[in-house]
């Protein structure tokens, strides 16, 4: 699930060349999906690693490219050094779980700030 780049450049030689990276493109929204939830996840752990994390509460939401009435969100009880794409799990606006990893418990405070989004 690579992204299309218009110019056949990688983000790092566009930099090298003193370019601004631009965000990939994807042609099949799902490959889109993946590649955002794969940073949300990666998000998780990053800030985790810098001390933002708060245990298994706190949130950061992405909203779901392939149904934008949904987002995608850490379930509560994940640990976010350790959390996973898989593990993300999808919500709409009324707060019902539509998708996602094997836990599948809302953080009820993320489910209000998400639903904004």
């Amino acid at each position: 699930m690579s992204p299309h780049s218009t110019k056949g450049e990688t983000s790092m030689r566009a930099a090298a060349k003193g370019e601004f990276p631009k965000p990939p493109a994807f042609k099949d929204p799902l490959d889109e999906r993946q590649y955002l939830k794969e940073r949300l996840a990666l998000a998780f752990r990053l800030f985790a690693k810098q001390g933002f994390d708060e245990g298994v509460a706190g949130h950061i939401t992405v909203r779901d490219p392939v149904d934008s009435t949904t987002f995608w969100v850490n379930p509560f009880g994940v640990a976010w050094p350790l959390l996973k794409a898989s593990d993300l799990i999808r919500v709409d606006h009324n707060g019902q779980i539509v998708d996602g990893g094997p836990v599948r418990l809302l953080n009820v405070a993320g489910q209000f700030n998400g639903s904004g989004i």
